[in-house]
């Protein structure tokens, strides 16, 4: 029978075992259709795709790449995870052997990519940079031509490059694929959390500009746009669960349940995916015969410790000091003002407020509206709230004063009443 006690535990140990896997493995959730961002995706072009994690870049990649498998058409992979912290300019001799590598099952080019990988694996033991880089200057003609005859044979050759905020020195790295790919048929399709993306340096002159060189594409909505967050969430969550012979996912949530997991994990696919599958789990063990509000926030709470350990991979150098703006508007919020959505002046030059750009990315703060006048003319702020995890459990904490409950429009009148966090 739909619905009752004896459906939970077969969607529950389906998602655990999907979300264990994901979580295990830094995958992505099944990639579902969003916006139209596959025809852009899969255009002859260089792309850059931007999202907070789990928003879905990987997903869309991958998309794109299981796409040239099936039509046997080249392609390189390039997970820069391996490459976590790397600063050092071999971090482009070791990605550029990994494409080579990857891609010389094409036998077109085989012989030239050979003479090149044997090249790059002598420059790999070199431990001078600045030879490294004078090397790799004079590799680049060669690497660009061996690439061209694959591009040539098959119409064209697309590289991806996923997660590139890992490394640090990125306008460099991108300036020695940009060089190998311009005008080549080849095509740079590239991810990362754009707080901690720069594709381009204007004083060295190196990287990639946007639109010119390279076209932006954005997944994350966040809760800007409530419902189409929410239709996307639903839409994954319902393929699971047609998976398991149910109608939709709505049969395994009580009243209110679906607005409640879109508004606390911020329209987040993948968390809302984890925080379903917890609750889940919960509502089992109490014997619920359907998914509750109070296991979507004891989820909640329990999912904030591991956004704080991303903390440590996405920032690079010492992350104490956007701890500190993080505890401060955690107090400003719960023990000062007794509310989880405030505005911040949009300052971008301000050190304070590229730190919350960082908490925003690291989906620690997550963005209700992009811009707004409460006050005074020519002063703009954005309206941000604290995650769900610092100040949910069992229930929400009666001490705070929540910012709506569920996904929908935001009014004016709304947001004007919210606090403002100082930067000063």
């Amino acid at each position: 029978m739909v619905g009752n006690k004896k459906t939970l535990p077969t969607l529950h140990g389906f998602l655990i075992k999907k979300v264990v896997w994901w979580a295990t493995k830094r995958r992505c959730p099944p990639y579902m259709a969003v916006l139209g961002a596959e025809e852009q995706i899969k255009s002859h072009g260089n792309h850059i795709v931007y999202g907070r994690r789990g928003a879905g870049k990987s997903s869309l990649l991958a998309f794109f790449m299981h796409s040239l498998r099936k039509e046997k058409k080249p392609y390189a992979w390039v997970a820069m995870q391996t490459y976590s912290g790397r600063e050092d300019i071999q971090v482009v001799t070791d990605v550029l052997m990994e494409i080579v590598e990857q891609l010389q099952k094409y036998n077109i080019a085989s012989a030239e990519l050979g003479n090149v990988r044997l090249k790059l694996e002598l420059l790999a033991d070199e431990a001078d940079d600045k030879i490294v880089e004078k090397q790799l200057n004079r590799l680049r003609p060669k690497i660009r031509k061996a690439l061209a005859l694959i591009a040539e044979k098959h119409g064209s050759l697309f590289i991806f490059i996923d997660d590139v905020h890992l490394i640090k020195e990125q306008p460099v790295f991108l300036n020695h694929l940009y060089a190998i790919c311009r005008d080549n048929r080849i095509f740079l399709k590239i991810s990362g959390i754009e707080q901690f993306v720069k594709t381009y340096d204007p004083f060295l002159r190196q990287g990639l500009e946007k639109p010119h060189d390279a076209q932006e594409i954005r997944l994350d909505y966040n809760l800007t746009l409530p419902n189409k967050s929410k239709n996307h969430i639903k839409s994954i969550l319902d393929a699971h669960a047609i998976y398991c012979a149910l109608p939709d996912i709505s049969y395994l949530c009580g009243k209110g349940v679906l607005d409640r997991l879109v508004w606390v994990a911020a329209g987040v696919p993948r968390d809302a995916l984890y925080i379903f599958s917890k609750a889940i789990s919960r509502s089992v063990m109490k014997d619920e015969k359907k998914v509750s509000i109070s296991s979507i926030h004891a989820a909640a709470s329990e999912m904030v410790e591991g956004k704080l350990k991303d903390m440590q991979q996405d920032i690079f150098g010492d992350s104490d000091e956007v701890k500190a703006i993080l505890e401060k508007i955690r107090s400003f919020c719960i023990d000062e003002k007794r509310k989880n959505a405030f505005l911040v002046e949009i300052k971008n030059e301000n050190t304070v407020f590229v730190q919350i750009q960082q908490l925003i990315a690291l989906r620690l703060l997550h963005v209700i509206h992009e811009g707004i006048t409460p006050r005074k003319a020519g002063r703009r702020f954005i309206a941000l709230m604290l995650d769900y995890g610092f100040y949910v459990g069992i229930r929400a904490a009666r001490s705070v004063d929540l910012f709506q409950k569920e996904p929908k429009a935001l009014t004016s009148h709304e947001l004007r009443k919210l606090p403002i966090f100082p930067l000063s």
